[in-house]
């Protein structure tokens, strides 16, 4: 997850703490918006894929991607499977190959 922030903060965006990304409006953006926005996002979007593909865990149900560091952390237990539960819907989360 820290790799997202670090991502995210570099692009002027933010980052919940269930992984939700937040893009700032083209106005926000120093020079503007136009296809300078859109170019700047479209890089940040494949970054954070290429990030998450890093990370360790994947939720089963919505898909989210958690590092395991903040699963053993913070992460509740999943009630049936008793693993790790997801921080966004609860779903049980999966190591990624």
């Amino acid at each position: 997850m820290q790799g997202l922030h670090r991502l995210a903060k570099a692009y002027g965006a933010t980052v919940d703490y269930s992984g939700e990304l937040t893009l700032p409006t083209p106005g926000m953006v120093s020079g503007g918006g136009g296809m300078d926005f859109l170019q700047k996002y479209a890089e940040l979007q494949r970054k954070i894929h290429e990030n998450s593909s890093r990370c360790g865990f994947r939720c089963t149900q919505c898909g989210s991607v958690f590092c395991l560091t903040c699963l053993s952390k913070d992460g509740k237990t999943h009630p049936v499977t008793g693993g790790k539960a997801c921080f966004k819907c609860g779903g049980s989360v999966k190591a990624i190959d």
